[in-house]
């Protein structure tokens, strides 16, 4: 999708079916700056995914999947832009070269939408299928998931482009030192362009209604309650949340999490207060401590149900975040090679220029929205960079 088809009508030349158009500063120089931010903050999440165990989940499997497919991007699509843009033609003349970076062009930028898609249906499966998601889904799944969606690009997009390279180079009045995408085959580029783009977009955007949506109504509103009932009046301090004697802050508050299933209650002041003790009836004291066991028993469940609530919601808003960028920044160049394609439009250097930065800038922002909604991600992070004390 991002090679580029530039027709000339004028065939009287020896290139007529290029047209050569002179970059412009921003169209050269912008590459590599976008080029070296997205190796060193995408190259930062997969040294923290290295070092932590504890991000490497199945989600974070296809996080990193995208951070792959952000630098392979950068290194090898934008360095040849960037090379293409200084000399303002293609300086070299083995034309295994010029296939392999259009092979990147095809590849690269189908392989990040698709991979923000994939993270899409996994945070579709944990959301509405907990159990059989937590059952089921591994990293090696994962893992699996990942390759076959490598598999299925390479398996559209190499026949095409070898079909494309082999009408080219028979035709004399191409110029040797252009490397561009012929498009001679204009159903295979529509059908790519819906294929490989648009229906992956437009069933993310329905994916993330769907979360949105679900993530409302199972986990709902947070609020805070005492846990000394109101009607009682000799703990007024302990209805305030302090201390009757000292007047500090106690931590008597309970968290409630309601839903359209039940009430969640969890209490974040240690042990409950121990059960009054009557020494004329002791089987009742005896019963009253098996229910505090109980309830003590239960709380740690509790807790850790309320702690993976929270997880899947950061998943969640990092993918709407990722889905966001994606599709404002990839708008512009689906229209331009959907009409490309479809032969509805010429030349268009500013359109293109644009259409190009703007898909570059998600390799910047794809490790930015990492760090800054996922809290696990972020303490990996900085634990690569803060310096651990030696010990005596």
């Amino acid at each position: 999708m991002a090679a580029e088809w530039h027709p000339n009508n004028n065939t009287t030349g020896n290139n007529s079916a290029y047209l050569q158009i002179p970059s412009s500063a921003v169209e050269t120089y912008a590459p590599l700056v976008i080029l070296i931010l997205a190796v060193f903050l995408n190259g930062i999440f997969i040294a923290a995914f290295v070092e932590d165990r504890q991000i490497r989940t199945p989600f974070s499997v296809y996080l990193l999947n995208l951070a792959v497919t952000d630098i392979g991007f950068a290194v090898l699509e934008m360095s040849g832009r960037f090379i293409n843009g200084y000399y303002d033609y293609w300086p070299f003349t083995n034309p295994a070269a010029c296939t392999f970076w259009l092979y990147c062009q095809l590849i690269f930028p189908a392989a990040q939408v698709n991979s923000v898609f994939l993270i899409s249906v996994d945070r579709l499966g944990a959301v509405c299928w907990p159990v059989a998601y937590r059952a089921q889904v591994t990293k090696r799944r994962s893992l699996y998931v990942v390759l076959g969606m490598w598999v299925w690009l390479n398996a559209y997009h190499i026949p095409g482009l070898v079909r494309d390279r082999a009408l080219n180079m028979t035709e004399p009045t191409i110029a040797t030192s252009d490397c561009r995408m012929g498009y001679q085959q204009p159903s295979w580029a529509l059908w790519m362009n819906i294929l490989i783009y648009v229906a992956p977009q437009v069933l993310l955007m329905g994916f993330c209604c769907v979360l949105v949506w679900k993530i409302k109504r199972r986990f709902g509103a947070v609020r805070v309650k005492p846990l000394v009932p109101k009607s009682n009046p000799d703990n007024g301090a302990l209805q305030r949340g302090h201390n009757d004697i000292t007047g500090r802050p106690t931590s008597s508050a309970h968290v409630e999490h309601t839903n359209s299933g039940g009430t969640l209650i969890i209490s974040n002041n240690g042990p409950n207060p121990l059960p009054e003790v009557s020494p004329a009836n002791p089987r009742r004291n005896k019963q009253s401590n098996l229910q505090q066991a109980g309830t003590d028993l239960s709380r740690p469940a509790r807790l850790r149900g309320a702690v993976r609530s929270q997880i899947e919601r950061r998943a969640v808003w990092t993918l709407l975040a990722l889905a966001t960028v994606v599709t404002l920044f990839w708008l512009p160049a689906d229209i331009y090679y959907f009409m490309l394609g479809a032969h509805a439009i010429g030349d268009s250097p500013t359109f293109e220029s644009v259409q190009l930065i703007l898909s570059y800038t998600v390799t910047i922002l794809n490790p930015l929205l990492y760090h800054a909604l996922n809290h696990d991600i972020r303490r990996a992070v900085r634990k690569l960079f803060v310096s651990r004390p030696l010990l005596p």
